[in-house]
């Protein structure tokens, strides 16, 4: 990954909370290799491996989830070894969904 210029967790939150008018008003989708321990690839999914998502999964579990629901958070190598990404998607689609129902144009 590439560390140059990036916000810290909470003041992207902040950033997005101001730009949409809070966190009612977009979802965080992240469908993506959770970090493994050793640093290694999460599993084998694709030709290089499942790319860990250890920063976006932070921000889904710790500051979109935190005061609501409009964040989800799946892991690419479960749904492969479970053989269900349908499912992963199918969830994410359904929060995008409530969350455009809900959102008001003022």
């Amino acid at each position: 990954p590439v560390e140059h210029n990036v916000l810290e967790l909470s003041e992207f939150k902040t950033a997005l909370d101001t730009r949409f008018g809070g966190e009612g008003k977009y979802v965080a989708v992240v469908v993506a290799g959770v970090p493994a321990p050793d640093g290694a690839a999460p599993c084998s999914y694709g030709e290089d491996g499942a790319i860990a998502a250890g920063r976006l999964a932070g921000f889904v579990a710790d500051h979109v989830n935190a005061t609501g629901d409009h964040g989800v958070m799946h892991d690419i190598c479960e749904a492969q070894s479970t053989g269900d990404m349908a499912s992963a998607l199918e969830e994410a689609m359904a929060l995008i969904e409530v969350a455009c129902d809900e959102y008001v144009i003022e």
